[in-house]
């Protein structure tokens, strides 16, 4: 079995990927795979899994096997055991849509149950879409010429805006609900976990 962490990011992964997934004993955490199976082209292309998720869904049936050959070989890694990768950047940059994830997360299950591993179960921290906005922009703003208030406002209409970067920038990877339904569409609604940030700080 294996567990998917999928991000999203702003919403405690660094935190959970040190502090919490490494001393969970029922599980074998394999951490962040990052191997040289696909080559870089961008600044997003970081691990394995944003190199994967930002080209076409064909790539798993040239590059899966390798994929799961270089898992397999990971000191914690065990085929009867329950295994947790973890990859908050498999939903940042410009992979924000939601049908090519859930191709994606399709032809992911597909290798592993090729390779006998099965299921595949996604694991998704969500935050408040209005505190995540806000934290995504501080992010940014060091970057920005003139960061203000008036321009974080401007930046959120625009991201929400349907006819401009909906349907391409944040706003679509926020929209929880079409989230949740083209995960579900690719693992089956048991193997699907969404988990409010705001419940971890409890």
């Amino acid at each position: 079995m294996i567990y998917f962490h999928a991000g999203l990011p702003k919403s405690a992964s660094t935190f959970l990927k040190k502090k919490v997934f490494p001393k969970i004993n029922s599980i074998k955490y394999i951490g962040q795979p990052n191997y040289d199976i696909l080559e870089r082209q961008t600044r997003y292309d970081r691990t394995t899994l944003t190199r994967f998720f930002d080209r076409t869904p064909l790539v798993w049936k040239e590059f899966g096997k390798k994929f799961f050959e270089k898992i397999s070989k990971h000191k914690n890694f065990d085929k009867s055991k329950k295994n947790l990768i973890s990859d908050a950047n498999s939903l940042v940059a410009d992979i924000n849509d939601p049908v090519r994830l859930r191709n994606h997360l399709s032809e992911f299950k597909k290798t592993l149950k090729n390779n006998k591993v099965s299921p595949l179960k996604v694991l998704l921290f969500v935050r408040r879409q209005d505190k995540w906005l806000s934290s995504a922009y501080a992010e940014t703003s060091p970057h920005l010429e003139n960061p203000s208030k008036e321009h974080f406002e401007e930046w959120v209409f625009e991201n929400l805006k349907s006819n401009s970067n909906y349907y391409y920038g944040p706003g679509i990877k926020i929209n929880y609900n079409i989230l949740y339904e083209n995960i579900e569409k690719a693992v089956g609604k048991q193997n699907v976990l969404f988990v409010p940030y705001e419940m971890l700080k409890k």
